[in-house]
């Protein structure tokens, strides 16, 4: 029976890590995609904070910081909770700059 316990403790364990590992790389991807949806439109964050909401939920927190050649995001959110992990609580953040290129004409001499 001990063997049995200590072997569902350690598969959780395990369980946790995986799930919050996952969660870290969902955060990334977002936040990419959200930075490179608002690079596009020119650094209007509107789009990014449809997406990452939609995406993530209501609970996510994101920082924009913007320039005429980059698109800083700053993604905030809770850790995931699929089992009680006192040490791991809190939140994750996740930062990602997307540089912003293209032609630009030069002023006339």
């Amino acid at each position: 029976m001990l063997g049995l316990m200590f072997f569902v403790s350690f598969l959780l364990v395990g369980l946790q890590m995986a799930a919050d590992l996952y969660w870290q790389s969902q955060m990334r991807l977002v936040a990419f995609d959200a930075a490179r949806v608002a690079a596009e439109a020119g650094g209007s964050q509107g789009q990014g904070n449809v997406l990452v909401a939609g995406l993530l939920g209501q609970h996510a927190r994101t920082a924009w910081t913007s320039s005429p050649d980059e698109v800083r995001l700053t993604l905030t959110a809770p850790r995931s909770r699929l089992l009680v992990a006192p040490w791991r609580s809190g939140e994750h953040t996740v930062a990602v700059t997307v540089h912003r290129e293209g032609f630009r004409l030069r002023a006339a001499p």
